[in-house]
C-alpha cells in the first residue's frame, strides 16, 4: 500500500479521537520548530490562544481536503522542501513524531533533511529545485533509530 496511514484520508484521521490526538501534537511540535528557529515571534507565539488558533487552521484546512489521502510520492515530491526545512532547521531529536510518520511513509528522513538544508541555505523554498526534488524511497521502519 502506498497511502500513508494505510490507506485513510485525511477526514479518516481528523475524524478519529486519537488520529486528532496525533495531528495537534505533531502540529505543536512544528510549532515549537519554527518558535525555536526564529521563524515565528516567540513573543506573539505566548499569546492567549495563538498556538491553538494555528492548529485550528490546521484542521480548518485538513476539513478542506478531507478527502485526501497522502501517499509516499506527495511526501517526497512536494513534502522534501517542507518537511526537510523543519527536520534540517529543528534536528530529528526535537521532532520525533515527525520522524516517525515520514519513516513509516517509507521516506529518508537523512536525505529529506540535506533537502531542508539546501533549501536554508539557498533561501528558497526547495533549493531552487522547483518542487522538483528527488529523495530516495526506503522501506518502512528503515529510518528507525
Amino acid at each position: 500500500d502506498d497511502v500513508v496511514g494505510g490507506g485513510a484520508t485525511v477526514g479518516d484521521v481528523i475524524g478519529d479521537p486519537e488520529g486528532e490526538a496525533r495531528v495537534r501534537e505533531l502540529a505543536n511540535e512544528l510549532i515549537d520548530v519554527a518558535i525555536a528557529a526564529a521563524e515565528v515571534d516567540a513573543e506573539a507565539a505566548g499569546a492567549d490562544g495563538w498556538r491553538e488558533g494555528v492548529v485550528e487552521g490546521l484542521f480548518a484546512y485538513s476539513r478542506a481536503i478531507r478527502g485526501s489521502a497522502p501517499d509516499r510520492k506527495m511526501a517526497l515530491k512536494e513534502g522534501a522542501f517542507r518537511n526537510g526545512w523543519f527536520l534540517a532547521a529543528g534536528g530529528l531529536a526535537s521532532q520525533p513524531l515527525h520522524v516517525e510518520l515520514l519513516t513509516q511513509a517509507g521516506v529518508s528522513v537523512d536525505e529529506m533533511m540535506e533537502v531542508g538544508r539546501e533549501a536554508l541555505l539557498s533561501g528558497g523554498k526547495d533549493g531552487g529545485r522547483d518542487g522538483d526534488v528527488e529523495v530516495r524511497e526506503e522501506e518502512p521502519g528503515a529510518n528507525a533509530r
